[in-house]
């Protein structure tokens, strides 16, 4: 058998110009036949295709043969039918593979009506088509192929706007709690997606580059019993530079720290509860302000013990001003706290060490989410003597407690983690974990079907192959987030904060329905403000979905002197929807004018209350219900966090009165007095609430998503 190459081209090219001198008449400079038209019946491809020329080629023909446009067309081979005798050479050659293309074996076929095995699409049954591999490889581009001009097909995946990167979704200014506050950044995902969108995702899909075999035979095997071993590849969007938990702020940073940090308190697996991690036992005294955190007998990954002094200096250096924490002031309620931040003094004063493994925390009064705030990231402990003998790169030699530590870490490409054989919980079961720093999510979907990467985001455009596909369906892992989207009504500008009837029409008439329908189910319909996680007591809702009954509210409100200006920031996959919100208020008589801003005059506007319908979200900074309703309804969060200039001193007692009650079945009482409250009046109208949604390969088995975005690997294992 001759090599593959050059002497194999002579022989192609022969083929080739036999091939120009007997092709039929009729092609025309330029014509092309795209792949839809491959994909309609018979008669369509007759009209479809230019006369003369084969699929997914340009032809250049003689001036003489152009007459000859006006003959009937020949019609395409038939399956089974053998090829023209003008050109077997070509065929001949292509197949024994003589040229650089290769081309001699047959790929797995497909059958003909007649049950007879044809090669799929894309095998070499015409001279051009088996061209068209070698006019893919550059060094061997011949003289011969620039009489083919061939239509390259490159796969399109849909992009859409994320947040900024993967992109990470910017938290508003407005929108922030207090500094004292952690707010944890949204999940790298959009937040709306309308049905139109939903109608370019499924025809989008029908162009992935994963075919039907391949799809159904991915998912045969199933994780089995927990196993210690293997390696677990996953993404972030970036690389998180820093780990050094003081510094924490991005999400890359927080799902990467979740799984090498650990503080006096770590969040479950599924992120909507917290628990005790090196924090054995915490107990409150009768003042409800003096805590006593005994801790439990274990070690740093550099197999130094965890004591009280570990503790003291952790908390301390996130609050003094040679970290430069951006969450500096996350601990001010702990007394002495806000006088370290500012310079006033050396050290926390309420935090007191009274043995090896026992202290004291003193804070400036009663709070009964002190435990949970405690969970937060930027508090994990980490190991006194290490922080100390690297302060300048820290974040890059982290010593902690938690499941994993820190491997190799490849900058800009990925980041190992290795268990942790001392961890106190267990050793996990898997030997490393990998980030892939991979920004584009469409890219990461390409290795997820490749096999390169186990668990990743599932965008759109590859939900629905997935989730109707039965043997993939049970590999999607859903988490119902904190977060809800709401519209915030600004109570202090006429006509709406003056006008409840208005209001009711509002919340009766936006199709909350169609909403989650644009998100493929990815949401589901919001009528309370508290995400369901965080309810400690079922509210009322705030209303039902009556648009008949909507149209009467807006004729007892009173025509409307002009358009309420609706405002909202200028994301792209949320513009549908709200589009989606203004007809529906169009209907029932409320004009509506849509202003999407630019993130920097969106805060400003939602700050000064220069809007009269603001569509908004909240994330709550750690699992507490305190730290999700406070900000958007005390009185003293107007212009910071409160968007919607709310104020009610009924509203603001119950909120005092439910921060320091110890009472977890008292403390649900009084959320779901101020959530009566608040929706009574309408001063924020619920739409959705958001559903997490990620896919993983059958190898792998115990993961959870968490509803935080901090999805921790220490109960993960991989069948092989």
């Amino acid at each position: 058998m001759r090599r593959a190459g050059g002497q194999a081209r002579p022989a192609l090219r022969r083929a080739l110009r036999r091939d120009d001198r007997r092709r039929r008449p009729g092609a025309r400079d330029g014509d092309v036949l795209r792949r839809q038209d491959l994909r309609a019946g018979p008669d369509q491809r007759q009209r479809a295709a230019p006369r003369g020329v084969g699929p997914r080629a340009v032809l250049r023909h003689r001036p003489d043969q152009r007459a000859a446009a006006a003959r009937p067309a020949r019609p395409l081979q038939q399956p089974g039918r053998r090829d023209p005798a003008h050109r077997r050479p070509a065929r001949r050659a292509l197949r024994s593979g003589h040229h650089r293309g290769g081309g001699g074996e047959l790929r797995r076929g497909r059958a003909d009506p007649a049950g007879r095995r044809q090669p799929p699409r894309g095998t070499h049954r015409h001279p051009v088509r088996g061209a068209r591999r070698a006019l893919r490889h550059p060094r061997r581009r011949a003289p011969w192929a620039r009489r083919l001009r061939v239509r390259q097909r490159t796969p399109v995946r849909p992009e859409h706007e994320d947040h900024p990167g993967e992109p990470h979704l910017p938290t508003p200014v407005a929108l922030r709690s207090a500094p004292t506050r952690w707010e944890p950044p949204v999940r790298p995902r959009p937040l709306i997606r309308s049905g139109a969108a939903v109608l370019l995702v499924a025809v989008l899909a029908a162009c992935s580059s994963i075919d039907s075999d391949t799809f159904s035979g991915g998912a045969s095997a199933g994780p089995g019993e927990p196993r210690t071993g293997g390696t677990l590849t996953t993404f972030a969007s970036a690389d998180p530079a820093n780990l050094d938990p003081a510094l924490l702020t991005g999400y890359d940073q927080i799902i990467i720290g979740t799984n090498i940090l650990e503080g006096l308190f770590r969040f479950n697996t599924a992120g909507n509860a917290v628990e005790p991690a090196l924090a054995e036992k915490a107990e409150v005294g009768d003042d409800g302000k003096t805590w006593t955190v005994q801790l439990r007998r274990t070690t740093f990954t550099n197999s130094d013990p965890v004591t009280a002094e570990d503790v003291k200096f952790s908390l301390e250096r996130v609050v003094a001003p040679a970290t430069k924490s951006p969450r500096a002031q996350i601990i001010d309620i702990v007394a002495g706290a806000a006088e370290l931040r500012t310079g006033k003094a050396d050290a926390i004063s309420g935090i007191a060490v009274s043995g090896e493994r026992t202290l004291t925390i003193t804070l400036t009064q009663p709070y009964a989410g002190f435990t949970a705030l405690l969970a937060s990231p930027q508090l994990a402990i980490v190991s006194k003597k290490a922080a100390t003998a690297s302060v300048a790169d820290f974040g890059t030699k982290v010593v902690s407690a938690g499941p994993f530590k820190l491997g190799e870490w490849q900058r800009n490409q990925q980041l190992t983690a290795v268990a942790n054989d001392a961890y106190w919980d267990g050793r996990p079961y898997l030997d490393t974990v990998v980030w892939r720093f991979v920004p584009d999510e469409n890219t990461r979907m390409i290795e997820f079907e490749s096999n390169k990467m186990d668990i990743a985001w599932l965008p759109p455009a590859s939900y629905d192959r997935y989730a109707k596909n039965p043997q993939w369906s049970d590999k999607l892992g859903r988490a119902e987030t904190l977060h809800t989207e709401m519209f915030a009504v600004n109570m202090q500008r006429q006509p709406l904060g003056g006008s409840k009837p208005l209001r009711q029409a509002i919340c009766a008439t936006v199709d909350r329905a169609a909403a989650v329908a644009g998100l493929q189910g990815r949401a589901t319909e919001a009528y309370t403000l508290l995400p369901k996680p965080l309810e400690r007591a079922a509210p009322k809702p705030a209303c039902a979905a009556d648009a008949a009954g909507a149209k009467a509210l807006v004729v007892q409100a009173g025509a409307q002197a002009k358009p309420l200006r609706l405002i909202a920031p200028s994301w792209s996959n949320l513009t549908k929807t709200l589009e989606l919100y203004q007809a529906n208020l169009k209907a029932v008589g409320i004009d509506v004018q849509l202003n999407q801003l630019e993130t920097a005059q969106y805060q400003q506007a939602l700050d000064q209350g220069d809007f009269d319908l603001a569509w908004t979200y909240r994330v709550p900074d750690f699992i507490d219900p305190d730290s999700f309703i406070t900000p958007l309804v005390a009185s003293d969060r107007i212009g910071f966090g409160n968007a919607a200039r709310y104020t009610n001193p009924q509203v603001d007692a119950l909120l005092a009165q439910a921060r320091s009650n110890l009472d977890e079945n008292a403390r649900g009482g009084l959320y779901q007095q101020i959530g009566d409250a608040v929706l009574g009046e309408l001063a924020y109208i619920p739409l959705l609430h958001n559903v997490y949604v990620d896919i993983h390969q059958p190898r792998v088995g115990g993961y959870v998503p968490s509803a935080m975005d901090a999805h921790n690997y220490r109960k993960t294992w991989v069948s092989q």
